[in-house]
């Protein structure tokens, strides 16, 4: 009987098969980082502007310079992709989101110096967005291999849940905080 007609797994059971995922485990352990990394910087992203820039209205224009390059880099990440394989193309995009916040650090009240670290960072992330959700599909495979148990439900259903949780976290945080 193939895997996909296997019968429901209690939920316990299926928790226990996933944290027995190693390459889970690391993979939602590396999406949650970046994920809060994310949200910190969208939840500060006003108070820097406004208290280090002493400008608040350029969090737009950082936010655009932040977006940008991540369109244009979608429509050229596959071949790379192909090329160097998920993991190494994710390896390379963290390296180049580094370079980008040691950028950031040099002069850190210097718009100009923002943006181009903006750009840096989102050139970066382009190749990790494309390929983490791919990665965590792949561990599905290893951790019915690794358990016998297929767990594809509870490891979307996880991933998911952690991306939109830091996500709604961040929104929640700028609707609150918000200086009058």
């Amino acid at each position: 009987m193939p895997h996909h007609f296997q019968k429901d797994i209690p939920f316990k059971r299926g928790i226990k098969a996933l944290f027995r995922n190693k390459y889970w485990v690391m993979i939602t352990i590396f999406m949650l980082a970046l994920n809060l990394l994310n949200a910190v910087g969208h939840a500060v992203g006003i108070f820097y502007a406004q208290y280090i820039l002493h400008n608040k209205d350029e969090v737009g224009i950082l936010g655009v310079v932040g977006v940008v390059p991540i369109f244009i880099g979608l429509l050229f990440v596959a071949p790379i992709i192909k090329k160097f394989g998920k993991r190494n193309s994710a390896i390379f995009g963290v390296i180049i989101l580094m370079i980008g916040c040691m950028i950031l650090i040099t002069n850190p009240t210097n718009l100009t110096t923002l943006i181009i670290a903006a750009i840096v960072k989102s050139i970066g992330s382009v190749p990790i967005g494309a390929t983490a959700f791919a990665m965590l599909a792949d561990t599905i495979e290893y951790g019915e291999w690794k358990t016998g148990i297929f767990t594809e439900g509870l490891v979307y259903s996880a991933g998911s849940f952690g991306a939109k949780s830091l996500k709604y976290a961040s929104y929640g945080k700028n609707a609150i905080s918000l200086p009058t």
